[in-house]
């Protein structure tokens, strides 16, 4: 079948196809094409070349090709140029070019020469890329110069068929055998859907048919599944038929595809990255080689308390105020300068915090990562505080591993446990000190703060060695090494055994304070009433209303109450300590009542003040019992006192009665004689001899009314000689015969005031007996036992009735003797049966 693009292959000479008659078809191949002739002057270029090269094709005309070429490849370029003259195949040559506004650009150059025409037609290719074929926007005109137009079509890299109207296939290129791997022989002249049946309604079908239909030329891109391939395609429409070129694009496709699947790899990674940073409990930066910050994450945010969107952008030195300026301008200089990181700790001028700074040099810039340590310095420098004085402190200090193992504790911590520090060190803390009754919760609570490496405070039952439970209050603080680890834990216990029993005594009384009859008041911090129980309004008056709320001393104080006692709660509870008082309080009438009030401090789990807990006992009744029996006492103590002074006075009278009657008589009648001697009436000697007698006997007499009226030289005597001198004085006169056993005294020594009490009492009972008994034997016994005296004086005397009143104050007087020295004395007797006194007396 006749060739209808082709029809006239055999040329003459005057028939030889010019450039110029397929200048339309060489405008819109895909490329430059240009012809050379036998001397390297350009005959021909298209536009494409001004669009390439800057050169439009008049520049081009005339000048000799290896003047665009670069001058390192001009040897080579010609060198090419002359061997492709002497065949007729293909030459393919890569060569730079020098472009009309100055640059280089890569080209592929395929020549092949026409020795009919002496022409050199080259189709010219960037090196790197192929440029696709545009339309000129009409159609391509031919005429019958194929052989020509062969010539350039198998110049071209690209596959390249050309259709009829029919749709059948006039041309096959070497190129498009090779891409397809089909012959020319099996298509040439067949329909293009029976050679290629699976393209009806695709694509390919679908563009084709819109160049023949609509006359224009079409581009577009495809998968063949036959060819398992992708083909970028040009199609040009003529009067005659169509133009197709075409190539594999599968390489430059899965490499689309590699590069779009790399760029979503590394959009996920700079995502992931971006996570962590965003997420890190460190502050990161990014600084450019000029120190200008790229990325500044949200910790950097709230570390440096700036916003990154006013930060990012800007040179980071420059926004450092002066002082943080001259720190890491030469830090962050040297890492550039030297490649090596800078670690460091310091305090951060621009905030006034410690961080923990760490920078990096990275290929275009620094990275830098810091993080605020400035609680731990200030832990760091608590603990270094701590530890000056834990070997002084009375509280218990322990430091142990993150494990609990004890490392070392404090000489307070040996003396409150009893152990020794051989004993102690290697041991698990909770191991150590816990016992039975010890919550578990607490323990469990310890060791998950430990692990998190965080500080606690709690309250905890411990156990001595010998067992003995104790409560601690107990302070940990971690402590952290350079890099950030836990490094160890500083505890100190405070023993709050005396306040946990205190407490529990308030709990105990909270349980009854709304059914007691006594008042329980919660008076807070403030010394403000908070609470009232209904006791309180039946004993006050006062509603709960009207007195939450209130101070205490509003409610309570009125005219009469003492105000030392008012100023010793007030101290009391400034001190955070109980108190307890009796006081005068008013009622909401203005009626008094007195209370017996106890008032404890409450404490937190902390072991800050909570309020007070207060309960009040109405004690009117039990003060006015207090006052009558105190009113009984004071007339006691006067009839007591009347007593004395009568049995004074009758001493004296007594007294006075035995000086005159006896002592006056005596020196009376001595008077008497010493006159009768002055005178010389009767005998001098015997005158004198009787008046030496006299006044002996009252010598005597007075000797004995002293010995009575006197207390013996205690301070001289043990209280058995005294009583012995007492015995002595009244045997002597010869009515009454005494026994005394007082041998369990020999060597006793008494107070002053217990010795002269019995010798009272033995003398006033004695004298007593002489007086009024009628006894000859009188048994006297002393007896010690343990921390008083038994003193037991018995007599066969006539006795009396003990209930009979009696004008006499002698058994007041011993009784009063006794209670004077917290003794008690009694008397029994019964008429006809004598008397036994019983004083018992404290020693």
């Amino acid at each position: 079948m006749k060739n209808p693009f082709f029809n006239n292959h055999e040329t003459t000479g005057k028939e030889r196809l010019s450039p110029t008659t397929v200048q339309p078809l060489f405008d819109a191949m895909p490329g430059i094409v240009c012809a050379i002739n036998q001397h390297g002057i350009f005959a021909y270029a298209n536009e494409h070349a001004a669009q390439e090269w800057g050169y439009a094709p008049e520049q081009l005309t005339g000048m000799h090709w290896l003047e665009i070429v670069t001058e390192k490849d001009r040897a080579r370029a010609e060198s090419q140029f002359i061997a492709a003259t002497n065949n007729s195949t293909v030459t393919r040559i890569n060569i730079w070019i020098n472009k009309e506004q100055g640059g280089l650009q890569c080209t592929q150059w395929s020549m092949q020469w026409n020795t009919a025409q002496n022409l050199m037609y080259c189709f010219v290719q960037p090196a790197s890329g192929r440029n696709e074929a545009q339309s000129n926007g009409g159609t391509l005109p031919l005429d019958g110069h194929s052989g020509e137009l062969l010539d350039i079509f198998s110049c071209i890299t690209d596959g390249f068929f050309a259709m009829d109207k029919e749709w059948r296939i006039v041309h096959y290129n070497p190129q498009a055998e090779h891409i397809l791997n089909i012959s020319a022989a099996q298509l040439l002249n067949c329909k293009f859907l029976d050679c290629f049946p699976e393209m009806e309604g695709t694509i390919f079908h679908q563009q084709y048919d819109k160049a023949f239909r609509e006359q224009t030329a079409v581009q577009f891109e495809a998968f063949i599944p036959r060819f398992n391939r992708w083909f970028v395609v040009s199609a040009y429409p003529s009067d005659l038929g169509l133009f197709v070129f075409f190539r594999d694009a599968t390489e430059q496709k899965e490499e689309v595809e590699r590069h779009r699947k790399y760029e979503e790899q590394i959009e996920r990674q700079n995502r992931q990255l971006v996570s962590i940073l965003e997420h890190m409990n460190q502050g990161f930066i990014s600084l450019n080689n000029e120190l200008v910050v790229q990325y500044f994450n949200h910790k950097a945010e709230e570390i440096l308390e700036v916003k990154r969107s006013e930060i990012i952008g800007k040179n980071l030195i420059e926004w450092y105020c002066e002082p943080a300026r001259q720190l890491y301008r030469p830090m962050f200089e040297k890492v550039i300068r030297e490649h090596n990181a800078v670690i460091s700790e310091h305090i951060c001028p621009q905030n006034g915090k410690w961080v923990e700074l760490s920078v990096y040099r990275t290929e275009n810039g620094l990275s830098a990562f810091f993080r605020d340590v400035d609680a731990r310095k200030k832990t760091e420098e608590a603990f270094r505080r701590l530890s000056l004085i834990a070997r002084e402190t009375a509280n218990s200090v322990i430091v142990t591993t993150p494990s609990m193992t004890i490392t070392w504790v404090n000489d307070a911590f040996l003396r409150n446990t009893g152990y020794t520090m051989q004993e102690v060190l290697g041991r698990e803390m909770n191991e150590l000190l816990s016992g039975p009754e010890t919550n578990p919760a607490t323990i469990r609570y310890i060791q998950s703060q430990q692990k998190k490496g965080r500080p606690y405070q709690i309250e905890m039952l411990h156990y001595r060695k010998n067992g003995t439970p104790f409560w601690t209050e107990s302070y940990a603080q971690p402590i952290f090494d350079s890099a950030g680890n836990l490094e160890q834990y500083f505890s100190i216990e405070t023993d709050i055994t005396e306040r946990k029993k205190n407490e529990h005594e308030l709990r105990k009384l909270s349980l009854v304070a709304q059914q007691t009859n006594n008042i329980v008041a919660i008076i807070g911090k403030d010394k403000r009433v908070e609470w009232v129980n209904d006791a309180f309004t039946r004993i006050t008056g006062f509603s709960f209303e009207e007195a939450v709320g209130r101070y205490s001393h509003e409610i309570f104080d009125g005219p009469e109450t003492d105000p030392a006692v008012v100023a010793l709660v007030q101290e009391k509870w400034d001190r955070r300590e109980p108190v307890h008082v009796q006081v005068l309080n008013y009622k909401k009438n203005g009626e008094t009542y007195w209370a017996d009030v106890n008032s404890q401090p409450v404490f937190n789990e902390k072991g800050k003040l909570q309020h007070f807990f207060s309960i009040a006992i109405d004690i009117t009744e039990r003060k006015r019992l207090e006052q009558v029996l105190e009113e009984e006492k004071r007339k006691h103590q006067q009839m007591v006192t009347a007593a004395v002074i009568n049995a004074q006075e009758r001493e004296r009278t007594q007294v006075g009665r035995e000086l005159h009657d006896n002592v006056n008589q005596v020196l009376t009648t001595v008077k008497l004689y010493q006159e009768l001697c002055r005178d010389g009436i009767g005998s001098s000697e015997e005158l004198i001899n009787k008046s030496i007698q006299l006044l002996q006997e009252s010598i005597n007499e007075i000797r004995s009314l002293s010995k009575r009226l006197s207390a013996p030289t205690l301070g001289k005597i043990r209280l058995k000689d005294s009583l012995n001198e007492l015995v002595d004085v009244i045997a002597a006169t010869n009515r009454i015969r005494i026994e005394m056993d007082i041998a369990e005294i020999e060597h006793l020594d008494v107070a002053q005031d217990v010795h002269l009490a019995i010798y009272r009492i033995m003398q006033e009972h004695l004298t007593n007996i002489l007086k009024h008994a009628d006894a000859t034997h009188v048994c006297i016994n002393i007896q010690h036992g343990g921390d008083e005296l038994v003193l037991q004086v018995s007599d066969d005397g006539k006795g009396f009735d003990i209930r009979q009143k009696r004008d006499g104050i002698g058994i007041s007087n011993m009784t009063t003797r006794a209670e004077s020295v917290q003794g008690r004395l009694t008397v029994t007797s019964t008429p006809g049966s004598g008397c036994v006194l019983l004083a018992y007396i404290p020693v």
